[in-house]
């Protein structure tokens, strides 16, 4: 009223609005085999809002888990995000790779057959090779030690990889 002289003192003299926190919640199950392309990272929001950007994740490329980033997400300035709730990383597993024995035939001459002949993988990620692999080939079955004349299994082994899940077959000895 025209009685009254008002004025603001004190501290703070100002108001704020700050941004709303907004929630990102990872889609569950999401995971891709080693050595496959990256997905797109589904999720969804606490609220819903118009956001731009996609979600990421720690960098790495081995089998494991891996954290959740918000990447480039963005809902402007008036939303604060933030990444909760289950599931919390990422995970690449393990790819299938076969080795399998190649057979070998050789002319009986008495000698106790050891080793192999090579073995052909199937299923290395782009740029890998047998040497990508730790341990060393070895070859079991029946076919070691074998000289008479049949047939054997030639049975190769002794590599791995946490990158891989190995399956080995065998072959065949032919004397």
């Amino acid at each position: 009223g025209t009685n009254y002289s008002l004025s603001i003192v004190g501290s703070p003299s100002t108001f704020a609005i700050t941004s709303k926190p907004l929630t990102v919640t990872p889609t569950a199950g999401q995971s891709k085999v080693y050595g496959s392309v990256n997905p797109v990272y589904g999720y969804s929001l606490s609220e819903v809002v118009s956001v731009t950007g996609a979600l990421s994740r720690v960098t790495g490329e081995n089998v494991s888990t891996y954290a959740y980033t918000l990447g480039d997400l963005s809902a402007g300035t008036n939303y604060s995000l933030s990444i909760v709730g289950s599931p919390s990383t990422f995970a690449i597993t393990a790819k299938p790779l076969t080795i399998t024995a190649k057979p070998h035939t050789i002319t009986y001459n008495g000698t106790a057959y050891t080793g192999g002949n090579g073995v052909v993988p199937t299923g290395f990620a782009a740029g890998e090779s047998i040497s990508s692999l730790t341990g060393t080939l070895n070859y079991t079955g029946t076919s070691q030690g074998a000289k008479n004349v049949d047939t054997y299994t030639i049975i190769p082994g002794g590599l791995s990889s946490p990158n891989y899940n190995i399956n080995y077959v065998g072959g065949a000895l032919e004397i």
